[in-house]
């Protein structure tokens, strides 16, 4: 991701989750994030770390935002199994948020 792209892309993201308003935006990677914050919030990105970001101050309203590690193959940092937890790991937050109300039911995946 270049400067170009977040100068282009990034404001119409922010302009979706403000119309939009979704529970929580996810990330995926730290460069999208930390590019999103610098980018259209105007933020210093400081401390990282995966999973649920800072809520305050509330530049996206009532949207939280997750950062998971980035997928892609190109990203040789993270198992499968690595990914899925992070991706159950999500799920947690979002019945713990209240967003999902039911429970999925049967077991978690597991990439053995």
């Amino acid at each position: 991701m270049t400067e170009r792209d977040v100068a282009r892309w990034a404001p119409l993201c922010l302009g979706r989750l403000r119309r939009y308003r979704p529970d929580v935006a996810c990330f995926h990677g730290r460069t999208a994030w930390e590019h999103f914050r610098r980018g259209v919030l105007g933020d210093v990105p400081g401390v990282f770390a995966l999973g649920a970001q800072s809520h305050e101050p509330r530049p996206l309203g009532p949207t939280r935002c997750f950062v998971i590690p980035n997928p892609s193959g190109a990203n040789a940092h993270y198992s499968l199994r690595d990914l899925t937890g992070w991706y159950d790991r999500l799920a947690d937050f979002l019945r713990e948020i209240g967003t999902l109300e039911r429970d999925i039911s049967g077991p978690k995946f597991r990439a053995d």
